[in-house]
């Protein structure tokens, strides 16, 4: 993990533990409902890093790539065990791009299955911070363009990962609610690259794409 990483780890848990002591009138002091949801469901929205992708010996790229920052979508489903411990499972998807070789272009299309068990404080106010850790599924796919560029193609394996991360829900009727959270994961695979000449593959050489970044989310929360 990258110090910007843990510093900024590290001020998370410093906010969710700080609205403790927060008056009542901001964090509520009794749960709007009869009893707490079983169930929630969310829409996100996220903005994006991945480390890239470290060059091997003889790469196609011709040397490592850093990728720029990117929004994406997704969804989660989530279980109450209890009103402060829950279990989800959140989908992201996100399309980055980077330039490489003048004008020609790499875009990593990444489908993320995240799985977290989930801690939530102050389960009975209308804000309610928590924290995460889980472990993720990476399944992607790249394509190569750009001017003049010769037919590349290849594949990229799935992998494991995992993510730590904290966050906040607010609570503003008794179904809907606002999130946002911040999440560091890491994980890394091959992907390898083909190029072909006539119909006849020419050369193939395998890199090392790392997921390992930051990412923010805000979305809306469905709670039943």
């Amino acid at each position: 993990m990258s110090r910007s990483a843990v510093v900024l780890f590290v001020g998370l848990v410093c906010l969710v533990l700080a609205p403790a002591s927060v008056h009542a009138d901001v964090t509520g002091e009794v749960y709007f409902g009869d009893e707490a949801p079983q169930f929630a469901f969310s829409f996100r929205g996220t903005l994006h890093t991945i480390g890239g992708i470290d060059a091997g010996a003889g790469s196609y790229f011709g040397g490592d790539l850093d990728f720029d920052s990117d929004f994406g979508y997704g969804f989660s489903a989530e279980y109450y065990i209890t009103p402060s411990i829950s279990i989800e499972l959140a989908f992201d998807h996100v399309r980055i791009e980077d330039t490489f070789s003048g004008a020609r272009t790499v875009d990593v299309s990444l489908n993320d299955w995240g799985l977290s068990g989930k801690y939530t404080f102050l389960p009975n106010a209308r804000l309610r911070p928590y924290v995460l850790a889980g472990v993720d599924s990476f399944r992607s796919s790249f394509d190569i363009g750009g001017a003049g560029i010769l037919l590349v193609n290849g594949d990229i394996d799935s992998t494991w990962g995992w993510h730590i991360g904290a966050g906040a829900e607010y609570r503003f009727t008794d179904n809907l609610g606002l999130f946002a959270e911040v999440r560091y994961r890491s994980g890394d695979t091959d992907i390898a690259s083909t190029q072909w000449f006539s119909g006849i593959p020419a050369a193939t050489t395998v890199d090392t794409l790392e997921y390992d970044g930051v990412y923010a989310t805000v979305g809306l929360k469905i709670y039943w």
